[in-house]
């Protein structure tokens, strides 16, 4: 970076030095408290910003709002309430004020106070701006001055105290000095206080939540004065508050924890055992939020002493997370609180008891770590926990930085779920009868429960101080109460209450009204939502040799134009569906920019470099559909955007100066790098949709540079183009109509109307019944000349036939299929009819008529190229399923082939068979079948396959299944080639599968495969069982000279119950492996194991024991004898081992011996007498 200073003029002169506090060395990143005249600046930023929104949002609509929320920020309260008062239009308004909710300056929050105070803010966006004053950069002794008018009145909203105390909190940071003496600061820490200056003790519930807010809003000062800390802590020691007030106003002893009047309000709960755990838990919480040795003692006292479970085991477990954290905060409780050991067990039940959970880490290498820390805190009142909360604390670089804390705490939420889901409870009990008569069982189920007696507990988990416990004022209200909060980096935001006394049928009203709500706004939908948010505003500033701050900053923008315009009426719909009529419309367009600056800040004017990237799309659909009569649906689909940009990237480097009273300017900087520019459109199905898709892509392209911004601009996008002007919509219908008797019709419509391009596609298909069947198929397009489809079924007692006719454009083309029929109702006789007509055959007399000739009574026509001939007879035996076919000469004449079939089809009940031949030229064709079932899970099939021409392709096919209710068997055989009683060409598949199943205890499952093929000397079986005492399978598969082969027979309580005998056998080509494991009880004491393992190659091993156990009482009798042979020296190794020990003697033996010789020969010998004695 190089710096160039000119001198310009110079003129003696006096600088008057007025100090009013004294500066540190250090470099402070300067912030004006006092904004400056930029009304022009402002009002000509916010005309950029609406014109980039509205109608819809342009790409630079974001980046124009980033400018406005710049501009606001350096103006002074005069100035920008005077640009918003000169704003024209709904649009600019809500814009302006957009802006000045993310401005965050001093000057910013007393504008948008007095917008407040003056109502001029709507209500239902005034929560939201109570909510952002969490996030405000900037706050001065005015701003405090200027939030006090909101405090004021008897209904001040709960967000207002979390948002106002935030801004306090800020304050303090910002200006530790003043912290301490502004009368500002204390005016409004008054204000906050308010409601509980008349205690904490409240006839409502609307005054709990006013003081509940009130404490929230105070821990987000983080520094109370002395006044206000003494009235906080007498609210958590009234022991006529309810419990979820003194648990708020312990939470607020964390905003300024080392307070002596909390240490001692929370040292007093603590030790008071007739405190609900609940509030005991919190008092420490509060306590050890401020470790000290004072503290420590404290709780080393306690720990030691502590009656109630519930405290002991939270406290235990936060000790032990204290000593395990690497917290960087928790530090200094670690060297005070982290050697405390209780010197008592507390039990650690998860279902029942208190506890503190931690997770952390930390990368001391890259200085960051992170931490995940949950409270569970159970009372003695509920058996679910009656608070929850998890904090998710982050480390980097030596800054702790709270990401966000979760809390829920609920009350009286227990008696409800032991009402409903308890053992006796209504949903367990009543079950269906819930939905029918709730209404008279509900009084009697709650007085029940209300009645039902204290459980009883378990004398061994608790303590006689238990009883003392004061139950206090919440037994006096059985509403539930839910309170859900949310802390953003360190200040509460958020904070949500749910009182009500949950009821089925009330839960049911308000699902009723609200569907009743719904059902009625669905009639005219309108949206119209045109909003711009600031997501990201954050930067670092460093000092440079000049003076001035080198500032880093990172800023994310969107702006959102979104339109939604429906009708549909859901009553009318849900009553008569057939009708339904639903109009949609969805315009979105979007703007979102990510921009980073590094820019030197000079005080009246900033100069740097800024890369952005921006992200854009604006699409619009318009769709109407009706039901029609629940028979159709007509569908339009419109275009209201004549370019439908779906998405639209880029990225861009500037070169940024920006004066303090103006916009910021932006020239592009050039970059001297190789590109990638790619594009086109698809217009193929431009004639039929009216529609273009274009793409565009254009990167610098060297190396790895196209994926860093800093190498250059970057684009791409993707739209659709609306080519045809008069193209506004697409319609769709279809109809389907039957109102008529044996008359239908179809009719689809696909068009563009209004269009001066005709794309309109129509389909029509009609159809009767009588007094014939007839099909008519009309279909029109510009793409195709007109067609027409015609079918006719023929149905007369001399002639069954369907005749068709196409028509498309000149051309036609006809084509008739049936029969003749003759003879009587038992042996019909039915010809073929085959006739067609071309279109290069119509103009030639009867040439282009082709059929069947000759035949009696019918017209003589021409022989043709093609044609069928013979007879088909049809003969039934009447009331039954029997059915013959006899083919008589059935002959398909062709220019190249001539094809005759005979023989006949039979079908009956069980029965189908067929014994058909077909001749060409001097060839044959046989096909003999019979598929029988021969009972009623018994069947049986042959084919049979002759040709004559390929012998070697015949073949025949026999199976038979068979299923009864313990057994199932299946055979096939194929023999194929010319002898079709051969051995070799014959595959043989045999399965059968027999199972019983009693119990199980008492069960047999058996099979036996087989399938065998002599041509490629290829056998398998498998063999298989089990029972409860057995387990055998045999598997064998041979392909010429090879075999594998594996074997298992299994079997145990052969005699006795501890009795086994397995048997493994594997053999593949002319490796095996046999494997003997058995064992035998030879009498009530004595016990044999034989082990046998043999493999080829390899050699045998054998394992045979005999063991020995008798042991009474005084009486021990145990021996081993062992043997082990083995094909290599020694081969044969023996062990040998007793115990004996009864009243008079005790003896160990133990030998051991390898081949022929003795490796180990060990013994003890005690004689138990009067004169004992021993070797």
């Amino acid at each position: 970076v190089f710096y160039t200073l000119t001198l310009e003029s110079s003129s003696p002169g006096v600088i008057p030095a007025n100090v009013n506090s004294p500066k540190g060395v250090f470099y402070e990143a300067v912030h004006d408290s006092d904004g400056i005249k930029n009304q022009g600046t402002i009002s000509a930023a916010l005309r950029k910003a609406v014109n980039a929104i509205d109608p819809v949002a342009t790409p630079e609509a974001a980046r124009e709002f980033a400018n406005l929320v710049h501009v606001i920020e350096q103006g002074n309260k005069v100035n920008i309430l005077a640009a918003y008062s000169a704003a024209q239009g709904e649009t600019a308004k809500n814009l302006f004020l957009d802006g000045l909710l993310y401005a965050g300056s001093a000057e910013s929050v007393e504008a948008a106070a007095e917008l407040l105070s003056s109502k001029r803010i709507p209500e239902e966006s005034a929560l939201l701006w109570y909510l952002d004053l969490n996030f405000v950069k900037h706050v001065s002794r005015g701003s405090l001055t200027s939030l006090l008018p909101l405090l004021s009145g008897n209904k001040v909203p709960y967000q207002a105290y979390l948002g106002i105390g935030s801004v306090a909190g800020k304050f303090c940071l910002q200006h530790p000095q003043l912290c301490e003496t502004s009368q500002e600061y204390k005016q409004l820490l008054a204000r906050l206080a308010a409601p509980l200056a008349g205690g904490c003790k409240v006839d409502s519930h609307e005054k709990e939540n006013n003081i509940i807010a009130s404490l929230k809003g105070l821990r987000n000062t983080r520094h109370l004065t002395a006044e206000i800390a003494q009235q906080i802590s007498q609210c958590a020691a009234d022991r006529s508050a309810r419990s979820r007030v003194r648990v708020a106003a312990l939470e607020a002893f964390h905003a300024d924890a080392s307070k002596p009047v909390f240490t001692q309000t929370a040292t007093i709960i603590l030790y008071n055992v007739e405190e609900d755990s609940e509030l005991r838990i919190q008092a420490y919480l509060a306590l050890v939020a401020n470790p000290t040795p004072k503290v420590a003692d404290i709780v080393k006292e306690l720990i030691d002493k502590e009656p109630v479970n519930q405290v002991g085991s939270f406290i235990v477990s936060h000790l032990r997370n204290i000593r395990a954290s690497t917290n960087p905060e928790k530090e200094a409780a670690k060297q005070l609180l982290g050697n405390i050991i209780s010197k008592k067990k507390f039990p650690f039940d998860q279902r029942k008891f208190s506890k503190n959970l931690e997770l952390s880490y930390s990368l001391d290498a890259l200085n960051v770590g992170a931490v995940g820390e949950m409270n569970r805190i159970f009372s003695q009142k509920s058996f679910i926990p009656r608070s929850v909360s998890l904090n998710l604390t982050t480390q980097l670089f030596g800054h702790s930085v709270n990401l966000a804390e979760f809390g829920l705490r609920t009350e009286n939420l227990e008696w409800h779920l032991e009402k409903y889901f308890g053992r006796k409870g209504i949903l367990r009990s009543k079950g269906k009868e819930i939905i029918d008569d709730f209404a008279d069982e509900a009084e009697t189920v709650v007085n029940k429960t209300l009645e039902r007696n204290k459980r009883s507990i378990n004398k061994q988990q608790t303590f006689d101080a238990i009883d003392k416990i004061h139950l206090g004022p919440d037994y006096e209200d059985r509403h539930t109460n839910l309170d859900f909060s949310l802390k953003l980096f360190g200040s509460d935001i958020a904070w949500i209450n749910y009182h009500d006394e949950f009821d089925f049928q009330d839960v049911k009203k308000k699902l009723n009204s609200k569907m009743d709500e719904s059902l009625e706004n669905s009639k005219n939908i309108n949206i119209n939502y045109k909003k711009a948010r600031t997501f990201l505003d954050a930067g670092l500033t460093y000092p440079t040799g000049l003076g001035f701050g080198l500032k880093i900053k990172a800023n994310g923008n969107y702006a959102a134009n979104i339109k939604v315009n429906g009708k549909a009426d859901l009553k009318a719909i849900m009553n008569n569906p057939k009708n339904t009529h639903v109009a949609f419309q969805f315009v979105p367009s979007v703007s979102l920019e990510l921009a980073s600056t590094l820019s030197v800040d000079a005080g009246v004017f900033k100069c740097g470099m800024k890369v952005s990237a921006n992200l854009h799309s604006s699409t619009g659909t318009d769709l109407t559909v009706k039901v029609l009569d629940g028979y159709g649906v007509d569908v339009k689909l419109g275009l209201p955007v004549k370019k439908q940009e779906i998405l639209n990237f880029h990225s861009d480097v500037f070169s940024v100066f920006r004066e303090k009273t103006r916009s910021e300017e932006e020239t592009p900087v050039k970059f001297n790098v190789r590109r990638e520019d790619h594009g086109g459109c698809f217009d193929q199905l431009n004639t039929l949709t009216g529609l273009t898709v274009c793409g565009e892509v254009s990167v610098p392209l060297d190396g790895f540079k196209v994926l860093s911004p800093a190498y250059g601009p970057s684009k791409a996008s993707l739209r659709i183009e609306k080519e045809d002007e008069s193209l506004t919509a697409y319609h769709f219908r279809a109809f389907y109509d039957n109102k008529q008797p044996d008359k239908l019709s179809l009719e689809v419509l696909l068009d563009t109307p209004n269009s001066k391009t005709d794309r309109k596609f129509l389909l029509t298909a009609k159809g009767s019944m009588k007094p014939q069947k007839q099909l008519l198929i009309v279909m029109e397009s510009p793409l195709t000349v007109p067609t027409t489809f015609e079918a006719v079924v023929i149905d007369t007692e001399l002639e069954q036939a369907i005749a068709a006719k196409l028509t498309s454009d000149t051309a036609a083309y006809f084509i008739k299929i049936g029969a003749h029929i003759s003879g009587d109702i038992n042996r019909r006789k039915y010809e073929p009819i085959l006739e067609y007509k071309f279109p290069e055959t119509a103009a030639l007399s009867d040439k282009g008529w082709i059929g069947r000739k000759g035949v009696k009574g019918g017209r003589q026509q021409q022989q043709s190229a093609v044609g069928i001939s013979g007879a088909i007879y049809v003969e039934k035996n009447p009331g039954t399923a029997y059915r013959q076919y006899e083919l008589q000469s059935v002959t398909l004449n062709t220019p190249n082939i001539k094809v005759t079939v005979d023989g006949t089809i039979t079908i009956d009940a069980n029965l189908v068979e067929t014994d058909l031949k077909a001749s060409y030229e001097n060839n044959t064709f046989t096909l003999k079948s019979k598929v029988q079932k021969l009972g009623e899970r018994k069947y049986t099939a042959e084919v049979e396959v002759l040709p004559s021409q390929y012998p070697d392709l015949a073949g025949n096919l026999k199976w038979q299944y068979e299923r009864t209710p313990h057994k199932i068997e299946h055979n096939l055989v194929i023999v194929h080639g010319p002898d079709l009683t051969s051995e070799m060409s014959r595959l043989s598949i045999a399965q059968l599968f027999t199972y019983k199943h009693e119990s199980a205890k008492d069960f047999d499952f058996h099979t036996v495969n087989t399938v065998s093929y002599p041509l490629l000397a290829f056998t398998g079986s498998l063999k298989g069982g089990v029972a409860p005492k057995s387990v055998m399978y045999d598997v064998d598969v041979t392909y010429e000279k090879h075999q594998i082969k594996s074997k298992l027979d299994a079997k145990r309580g052969m005699k006795e119950p501890s009795d086994y005998s397995i048997e493994f056998e594997a053999k593949a080509l002319e490796n095996s492996v046999d494997l003997t494991l058995k064992h035998e009880r030879v009498s009530a004491t004595k016990s044999k194991f034989t082990n046998s393992l043999q493999m080829k190659p390899g050699g045998k091993y054998q394992l045979n024991v005999l063991v020995e156990n008798n042991v009474n009482t005084g009486d021990v009798q145990q021996s081993l004898e062992a043997e082990l042979k083995m094909p290599q020296e020694p081969k044969s190794v023996k062990v040998k081992a007793e115990h004996t020990h009864n009243s008079k003697e005790f003896d160990v033996e133990f030998e051991l011996i390898a081949g022929n010789k003795h490796v180990v020969d060990f013994e003890v010998e005690c004689n138990k007498a009067a004169d004992p004695s021993g070797k």
